[in-house]
């Protein structure tokens, strides 16, 4: 054959399902072959439990916002009902300045929390980022055709342990061979 596709894993694993034997006409996509799964499901379950997890403190922190909103206003029309108190002269400067302090406590408040919310809303951005990794690592666990074409060989049975190929060449599963072009010498 002129094309051949040696597949290999990128995922170290036992294999838990081979479709395939030597001499199968396969199409592009079809599933190969399962690798055990296991911790990858159990990652992308922790990680979509963290996305859960700062959605919900995303939302808890934007309720405690309006509660400070509410602060804010209300500290806001004490101060603008002292002051024309103050301007009216009955009441004292120093009492005008404990309701001014109360209302820049309530604004300083109100902008840390404003903080918080988007400091909360960029960990979802993280756990999101986690949460789409774990899922492509799961679905790497699931080996398929890249072309049409006849496995040509088939080196593994299932219940083997095969390598991934991250960081050095992995175990060579199959290959699969396009059969409608062929070089002859």
């Amino acid at each position: 054959p002129e094309v051949e596709v040696k597949i290999s894993p990128d995922i170290s694993g036992e294999i838990t399902e081979l479709n395939v034997e030597e001499g199968d006409s396969v199409r592009q996509g079809t599933v190969l072959a399962r690798i055990y799964a296991d911790i990858y499901s159990l990652q992308r379950d922790e990680a979509a439990s963290r996305v859960n997890q700062s959605n919900a403190s995303v939302e808890n922190s934007r309720a405690a916002l309006d509660a400070l909103q509410v602060n804010l206003d209300q500290a806001q029309q004490s101060y603008d009902r002292n002051k024309k108190l103050f301007d009216d002269k009955v009441i004292s400067k120093a009492e005008l300045e404990q309701f001014e302090t109360t209302l820049k406590s309530a604004q300083a408040n109100y902008r840390a929390a404003q903080q918080n919310v988007k400091s909360l809303q960029a960990n979802v951005t993280g756990s999101q980022v986690g949460l789409s990794k774990a899922n492509k690592d799961l679905s790497r666990t699931t080996l398929t055709a890249p072309m049409n074409g006849v496995v040509s060989s088939l080196k593994v049975k299932k219940g083997e342990r095969v390598a991934g190929n991250s960081f050095n060449i992995g175990t060579e599963m199959m290959t699969i061979a396009d059969m409608s072009v062929l070089e002859v010498r």
